[in-house]
């Protein structure tokens, strides 16, 4: 993950791609390699990779193919978190995912709607709002709030905003 915060991106294909050489279903590393290809702009691997992720799941498999189809990525994205959302947490997701999900498809309210529902369960991933996911985000007065609220000074001052030169669809 550190290498991902980095922006370190390639590095970090490498090594999630080793992790899953060892256990090729483990959650967070389909989901990590999921982020840092969708991050690189390979949108296809990056779709295959959630696939893979959620393959015992065809709900979340009809959700993707359906968005996928209406309007590309981002709206694969959208009703991946549309359908990922109302569910409750799993090895594969948590709200903290969803909205990351809702970040990516360019749905601030909704983000900033996960979020809250993230910080009030005290989701354990919340620490990671560095994370490039939520860039788009990062200039928003909510999610500053979020990032005081955490004690996360460096989230809150954006030191990470920008898409590193790579854009999203």
């Amino acid at each position: 993950m550190n290498l991902s915060l980095e922006r370190r991106y390639a590095d970090a294909e490498k090594e999630y791609s080793k992790a899953l050489q060892t256990a090729p279903d483990h959650p967070m590393a389909l989901s990590n390699l999921w982020d840092v290809l969708q991050l690189l702009g390979r949108y296809d691997e990056a779709v295959a990779m959630l696939r893979r992720n959620f393959a015992g799941d065809q709900g979340a498999q009809d959700a993707l193919t359906r968005g996928l189809g209406e309007g590309g990525y981002r709206a694969g994205l959208r009703r991946l978190a549309m359908y990922l959302g109302p569910r409750p947490p799993s090895s594969t997701f948590t709200w903290f995912s969803v909205a990351a999900l809702y970040a990516l498809a360019g749905e601030r309210d909704s983000t900033f709607a996960w979020l809250e529902r993230a910080y009030q369960a005290h989701d354990g991933n919340l620490p990671y709002l560095d994370q490039p996911d939520f860039d788009a985000v990062r200039d928003d007065p909510r999610f500053r709030d979020l990032c005081r609220r955490m004690n996360l000074t460096t989230c809150a001052q954006g030191e990470h905003g920008g898409l590193d030169g790579h854009d999203r669809p």
